[in-house]
């Protein structure tokens, strides 16, 4: 079975910092998109599409998991299956 991750997003508290971490570290090259007065980065990693975002935006508490990452499967009843 075929799982492939197809899009990862980081909500912080401390965005700049966090695209400079990932632009120097990973070669990101992450780029500012504001939209309705939010700046929102893109790039990605790995060749994965990153979003790093204001955790406000997302609705995200600190006591929360702040990474969202997107998967895709070929079946996923088969997958389940197999829990």
């Amino acid at each position: 079975m075929t799982i492939q991750l197809t899009k990862m997003t980081l909500a912080t508290t401390h965005t700049i910092e966090m695209v400079r971490f990932y632009d120097t570290l990973f070669a990101t090259q992450l780029q500012a998109k504001e939209i309705q007065g939010t700046t929102f980065y893109n790039g990605t990693l790995g060749g994965i599409p990153l979003l790093i975002c204001p955790n406000e935006i997302a609705g995200v508490k600190t006591d929360l998991s702040r990474h969202h990452l997107a998967f895709r499967v070929a079946d996923l009843i088969s997958l389940l299956g197999q829990v």
